[in-house]
């Protein structure tokens, strides 16, 4: 990381100043990213997510077994009540995706973003792509009525990291966004080993079902003195209320223990697959 920014980033900050652009930003890092870009006079914005983390269990019973009590029935019911539905609901993977699946998809985005949630800054384009040139990262969850995909998820996989990004539906069915979204997709990386789940942004209801608050971080060069310092004035204030936050969030976590401050979870935050291996695939 340290070797690549020494090449990129003078070349880019002298790019954008000869542009006459107002600042240079990262989003999403990792910490050791953001303090290798502090180095050149990165500011850093802390934030946070919610996070589903695999300590190492080996089925959903486990994950279960490690909500209080009330939250474990919680989900229990949920999934009885999805599961009276009849519905068949699959999660497929790289090559078991088919062009008919991928159309699914983009009919539940579509649909999803033709109502008041705002319009779709996606296009079909998109998703024949991603069939056609990344395959093998697409993970989808799709549940059938009918032999008929009535509803499903398109999510991205990165050695062990598991993005969720779209939801959609062409019927409404209580709890069957959790089912798709989540409780699939968590026994997904359980059984697949992998370390973090990184269902999206915004969200308590990830909170409540075992997705703790988490750090996330982006840096920022503002190239105007006056505002550069006054940005970095508050980004140092919330900074500190926002470790504050985590922190009180996370000690009202439905989870028995949360891994937000033990070695594990260190590891993750400097997991990113932005490593040799991400410049390479």
């Amino acid at each position: 990381m340290k070797e690549v920014c020494s090449y990129l980033i003078p070349e880019l900050i002298r790019y954008c100043e000869k542009q006459k652009l107002s600042g240079v930003h990262f989003l999403f890092l990792n910490k050791e990213e953001s303090e290798t870009l502090s180095e050149y006079g990165f500011v850093t914005r802390l934030s946070h997510q919610y996070h589903w983390i695999n300590p190492g269990y080996s089925n959903f019973e486990d994950y279960l077994q490690a909500m209080k009590s009330k939250k474990r029935m919680q989900i229990k019911r949920e999934r009885e009540i999805v599961k009276s539905y009849g519905f068949e609901i699959k999660v497929l993977e790289g090559n078991e995706i088919s062009k008919s699946d991928m159309n699914s998809i983009w009919s539940f985005y579509s649909d999803t973003h033709s109502r008041k949630w705002g319009s779709a800054y996606l296009n079909r384009k998109f998703f024949d792509s991603s069939f056609e040139t990344f395959l093998d990262r697409i993970v989808l969850v799709l549940a059938y009525r009918e032999g008929k995909a009535i509803a499903g998820t398109f999510n991205l996989r990165k050695g062990e990291f598991l993005y969720g990004r779209y939801w959609g539906c062409l019927e409404y069915y209580p709890h069957l966004h959790f089912e798709c979204c989540f409780y699939q997709l968590i026994e997904y990386a359980i059984r697949e080993k992998i370390k973090v789940f990184e269902a999206g942004a915004q969200g308590e209801h990830k909170f409540v079902r075992g997705f703790p608050a988490m750090p996330t971080y982006s840096s920022h060069l503002i190239f105007h003195s006056g505002a550069r310092n006054a940005i970095e004035r508050f980004l140092k204030e919330e900074r500190s209320h926002m470790q504050e936050m985590i922190q009180e969030t996370n000690e009202h976590s439905p989870l028995k223990r949360v891994y937000t401050n033990g070695l594990f979870v260190n590891e993750v935050l400097n997991l990113r697959p932005t490593d040799q291996e991400s410049y390479e695939s």
